[in-house]
């Protein structure tokens, strides 16, 4: 009797770059140098391809996909119009240029922390690049309620972000691994349980 010899499993598939997950928020001089009174706050942290700058890391998350567009002209028609603000979209893109989220307050060696101000709300998000083999991105947002209207605003929106955040981590860095040819990033950040927040 013959014995059949095992189908070949054929080429490994590529694994998938690690998905964002929650973080502390990260110690940074750029905080400690623009205080907010903090009403909320979180942060993600996801793994990148070695080499990646905090430049290409920025200029791929401001990308964003057709069906953010579409989230944010349903906050201008809703909630900006009950609350009498001005369109998110169109003023942050002016205000950063395109190439960034949003507008820059300040900015260090691998950090950039960006945000504004607004009627209903402050908000600042601190961009940290840790470097290494295993490099990671952490994003950190910080908000400040203007009064009682940044907290109706926020009541939906809160949840929206946090959605939203990892999902555009998950999705940047996937872009960038496929830019560069790599499988997946770095092993590291972005894999296994969740992270607490700050």
């Amino acid at each position: 009797m013959t014995s059949r010899r095992p189908p070949h499993p054929g080429p490994a598939r590529p694994a998938a770059p690690a998905r964002a997950r929650a973080c502390a928020v990260p110690p940074s001089p750029l905080l400690d140098r623009h205080p907010l009174q903090v009403h909320y706050q979180d942060a993600y942290e996801v793994a990148l391809s070695p080499g990646t700058s905090l430049e290409a890391a920025l200029r791929a998350f401001a990308q964003s996909p057709a069906w953010v567009g579409g989230l944010m002209w349903l906050r201008d028609q809703v909630l900006a119009r009950l609350l009498r603000l001005r369109p998110a979209r169109e003023a942050m893109r002016r205000a950063a240029g395109g190439d960034e989220p949003f507008p820059t307050i300040a900015a260090a060696e691998g950090e950039r922390l960006m945000g504004a101000r607004d009627s209903h709300l402050d908000f600042q998000v601190l961009a940290r690049l840790e470097p290494g083999p295993a490099p990671r991105l952490v994003v950190a947002t910080r908000v400040h309620f203007n009064g009682p209207s940044g907290r109706l605003y926020f009541a939906p929106v809160g949840p929206v972000h946090r959605l939203l955040v990892p999902a555009l981590l998950t999705r940047m860095a996937r872009r960038l691994a496929a830019e560069r040819g790599d499988a997946r990033p770095a092993p590291g950040a972005g894999q296994g349980g969740e992270g607490g927040e700050g």
